[in-house]
């Protein structure tokens, strides 16, 4: 994609938007306008095209024109550098070999110069001048990169299903509580930023990882009837191995420890009734993330005093999910546009080999000794949200 700049002279007005062909975009536009238009102005964004047209839509919102939501009083000049500032904090997309922490730090460094810059032009002694300078924040590279990406559209589960599956789901739920809002239904993203804002200005250390999940979300997909049925023979199968050694008292706790089968870590996570989740499993790997969720409510387990765990099978049930790619924990460190490239290859093949083993490694009833990362089963349990002191 490209983000372009249209103008009939060097001295405006000038058009700035986006097209996959700026070209095929001039035909088109040109019909309607009684001057010859020519293009001034290209610039290769990739996948930020949106993020950087709507930035630069909102810098120069003071000089828009009426009549058309494109359309600046601004010489076609000044409009490509306005295009080409709002690309600079997203040259991760289309450089190969970036990566979003030195995108990152030279995004900071650009904001400091103008920091200093705005310090520099400050009025002492107007008071109200700080008021009229609406604060600049450094860009974060990851939260560009999501608000280009656009969820999937899945047969029955949307980004809340998914958010859910990790702790800063819970804690944007609470925000939206706070603030009194109806929690989204995931088709956009600018709702979970402002609760995400919410807990940031109340300290909170959770929910501050939004914009990943939405990256991940946007890489996934529906799991195949073949799929579902393999990972539900794999619940089904570590059932009685896991009851018999809760049975035996096994000295390890319970509680924040994972279920693991080959490198495949078992979790199960019970529904929350207020906002119609269902119980589910998860199977976490480190190149996928699968959610299997029974059409029906089924009791997955209990939990008797001292917190020795049952489970339960999936039975007959009819059963779905859905699987999508968690970001490495060395993303900020490793070129992103390659990662984004081939997250959809490397989910499928992980997924594909985990299904496909007749050999996955369950555990066992027999005396071992204790490896790091060995044990048996991680349980994630909802809580009511009641105080706000509970949580924060």
């Amino acid at each position: 994609m490209f983000v372009y700049v249209m103008a009939w002279d060097d001295k405006g007005p000038s058009k700035i938007g986006i097209a996959a062909d700026p070209k095929k975009r001039l035909k088109a536009l040109q019909t309607g306008v009684p001057h010859p238009l020519r293009l001034r102005h290209i610039e290769p964004v990739g996948l930020a095209a949106s993020a950087i047209e709507r930035e630069v839509h909102r810098a120069l919102a003071p000089r828009k024109l009426t009549g058309g939501s494109e359309w600046f009083d601004l010489t076609p000049v000044d409009a490509g550098i306005a295009v080409q500032n709002a690309a600079a904090a997203a040259g991760v997309l289309f450089d190969d070999k970036a990566t979003p922490h030195s995108i990152h730090h030279a995004a900071v460094l650009r904001w400091l110069k103008e920091e200093a810059k705005r310090e520099e032009s400050k009025d002492d002694d107007d008071e109200y001048d700080d008021e009229d300078r609406p604060p600049l924040d450094p860009p974060n590279p990851m939260h560009l990169i999501a608000r280009t990406l656009d969820a999937p559209r899945h047969g029955r589960y949307g980004f809340n299903d998914y958010l859910r599956t990790w702790d800063e789901g819970m804690w944007l739920r609470w925000a939206f509580e706070r603030l009194e809002r109806k929690a989204p239904n995931g088709r956009r993203l600018a709702p979970y930023f402002e609760a995400d804002d919410y807990l940031e200005k109340h300290a909170s250390k959770y929910g501050r990882h939004v914009h990943d999940r939405w990256i991940e979300w946007s890489a996934g997909r529906d799991l195949s009837a073949y799929e579902v049925e393999n990972l539900v023979e794999v619940w089904n199968k570590f059932i009685p191995v896991h009851n018999a050694l809760e049975s035996q008292g096994d000295p390890e706790p319970v509680l924040g420890i994972h279920d693991h089968v080959d490198d495949v870590q078992l979790f199960s996570l019970g529904g929350d009734p207020r906002y119609k989740d269902p119980e589910c499993l998860v199977f976490w790997h480190d190149d996928f993330r699968a959610v299997v969720i029974p059409e029906k409510p089924i009791k997955l387990y209990d939990i008797s005093w001292g917190a020795i765990t049952k489970l339960f099978p999936l039975g007959s049930g009819k059963v779905s999910g859905f699987v999508a790619p968690p970001l490495p924990r060395d993303i900020w460190v490793r070129p992103f546009m390659p990662w984004l490239k081939t997250a959809r290859e490397r989910r499928d093949t992980a997924l594909g080999k985990f299904v496909d083993n007749p050999d996955k490694r369950y555990p066992t009833t027999a005396k071992r000794e204790r490896r790091d990362g060995d044990g048996l089963t991680h349980m994630r349990i909802s809580l009511p949200c009641t105080d706000e002191y509970d949580w924060l």
